[in-house]
């Protein structure tokens, strides 16, 4: 029984090790919302792969992001490393510019977590990786509404018309 236990925790090691990502390089597309005017959030999403000099795949990631933990999800099965992160923010509260996400493996996301839990500074956890997502802004109408414009030229044109009209009646 013995060896039967040794065997099987020498045959696992090597999946233990494998499962780490060492010197991770990205190659990300990023999609965020354009058009602020009929929605009132802005998506946000990132579809990235992930490739590990030690060929590991099939990782469980997390995202983090201005301390605010992110689902990282497997985008297909098929393919082991093929990840996507989104998140959502209020449009009064998304800031144009670059947005940079911290991508952890499940130790480092324990870590996180506990540096979290402690009061410490998630940044003091250094992430496996980052991606960074660049938001240009959404379009949230013309500054000048059609309307407003409409009933100011309705105004202005009475007004001279009025005015005309008072300097040929005296």
């Amino acid at each position: 029984m013995w060896s039967f236990v040794v065997s099987l925790t020498i045959l696992q090691l090597p999946l233990l090790f494998a499962a780490q990502c060492t010197n991770p390089e990205i190659t990300s597309l990023s999609y965020t919302t354009q058009d602020g005017m009929v929605v009132s959030e802005v998506a946000f999403i990132s579809e990235f792969t992930l490739e590990c000099a030690n060929k590991a795949s099939g990782l469980t990631l997390y995202g983090e992001i201005d301390g605010k933990i992110l689902p990282v999800m497997k985008v297909d099965d098929r393919v082991h490393n093929k990840y996507q992160v989104s998140w959502t923010e209020e449009i009064k509260k998304a800031h144009s510019g670059d947005y940079v996400i911290g991508l952890y493996d499940e130790e480092g996301f324990s870590n996180l977590k506990k540096a979290i839990r402690g009061g410490e500074d998630p940044k003091s956890v250094a992430p496996l990786t980052t991606i960074t997502v660049n938001y240009s802004g959404a379009y949230l109408g013309p500054w000048i509404n059609c309307e407003f414009l409409a009933a100011v030229s309705l105004i202005g044109a009475w007004y001279v018309a009025f005015v005309h009209k008072s300097k040929l009646l005296s």
